[in-house]
């Protein structure tokens, strides 16, 4: 990535840091402080909004495995529902047959003398014998059935129980778990957005605490201001209107969405692009993407890129001041024809320029 190589360039922000006319010292160390403590909250809360980011992301997964989970706790539900009316079944199975038994052992209780039994045994000839005989087999065997049933009836049951007991756990443990990372992502968010929202405040702080500095060292130059003191009194790189706002839009052709990260100024002829901020060149030629291409380095990790240039006009390495001409527009943006491509980046992320610039100084592309 090129904006890697760019974070490598060695800040020039002291370069700026050093007032035209001479103030009190005393006021410039704590402007200088006051400028430091402010940059490194912004680095702290980059910190902080990439550990967000990775939480969200794993709140994300975490949806997702709970998505799965809830049909798996939907299978599992659905399996304990079906084990439990099994069990029942079976509950009222073993219990007949357990009746069956009990009124076959009290028959043959009550038929257990020798003469209740002498019509197997008075038989008149072979034929009636045979007879007899598989009489009492087929009881026998009928009673032996019966009782195997009764036997594999309990044996189903308890094993269903099992079953049943170790879903229910298996189900409870799965809800636990569920919670569990839930809440502990939740906590997790929330801490990051309350140091997010602590930054935030203490950055505004600071920066009223440097305007308060700023009143009293009048005769300082803009050669000391901080790219992000000039946060919405900048103007355009361009005299020219806005076809292109940063954000999402809709290809009219495709009909695919496509993230802008910057602001398009439609030009149908070459005109100026000048700096927005005082800056080094850190990139001046053909970047893949952007066309011709200048990228400023205006130090505490901010950079302006002016891409789709029909010429440059500045070199890498050279110091450029605020209002400087820097390239002119061209006409090789595949998207939104003749014009100028301009982004704002902190560290490595493209943030909308529309807060930074006077919005009285901005024209808007007729539709």
């Amino acid at each position: 990535m090129w904006w890697l190589a760019l974070l490598l360039h060695t800040s020039f922000a002291q370069e700026f840091a050093a007032p035209v006319n001479p103030a009190p010292p005393d006021v410039s160390e704590k402007i200088e402080h006051t400028r430091a403590s402010i940059s490194e909250d912004e680095r702290k809360g980059r910190e902080a909004l990439s550990h967000l980011f990775l939480i969200n992301k794993k709140v994300r997964d975490i949806a997702r495995r709970q998505e799965q989970l809830n049909q798996k706790l939907l299978s599992q539900e659905a399996s304990v529902r079906a084990t439990a009316q099994d069990v029942q079944g079976l509950e009222v199975r073993a219990e007949q047959h357990k009746v069956m038994l009990n009124k076959r052992l009290r028959q043959l209780y009550q038929e257990r003398s020798q003469d209740d039994f002498h019509w197997l045994f008075t038989a008149q000839s072979p034929v009636e014998l045979e007879r007899n005989h598989r009489f009492l087999r087929r009881m026998i065997d009928s009673d032996h059935k019966q009782l195997k049933l009764y036997i594999d009836a309990l044996r189903d049951l308890k094993a269903k129980r099992i079953e049943l007991k170790s879903l229910v756990t298996r189900l409870a443990f799965m809800q636990k778990q569920a919670q569990s990372q839930e809440s502990e992502l939740t906590a997790q968010m929330r801490e990051k957005s309350k140091l997010i929202a602590d930054l935030k405040k203490s950055k505004d702080v600071k920066l009223r605490k440097l305007k308060g500095l700023r009143d009293q060292q009048k005769d300082i130059g803009d050669m000391s201001y901080a790219f992000f003191e000039k946060k919405g009194v900048m103007h355009p790189p361009a005299d020219l209107p806005v076809a292109r706002e940063y954000g999402t839009f809709v290809d009219p052709n495709f009909h695919f969405r496509l993230t802008h990260k910057g602001l398009f100024f439609s030009s149908m002829r070459p005109a100026e692009v000048h700096a927005v901020f005082q800056g080094k060149v850190v990139y001046a030629g053909k970047l893949p993407g952007y066309g011709r291409a200048v990228i400023l380095d205006h130090g505490d990790n901010y950079y302006s890129v002016y891409a789709f240039a029909s010429q440059l006009k500045v070199r890498e390495g050279a110091t450029v001041q605020e209002g400087e001409l820097v390239a002119m527009t061209g006409s090789s943006s595949p998207l939104f024809g003749p014009g100028l491509y301009f982004e704002i980046r902190h560290f490595t992320d493209a943030i909308d320029p529309r807060p930074w610039i006077k919005d009285s100084v901005i024209k808007t592309a007729e539709k």
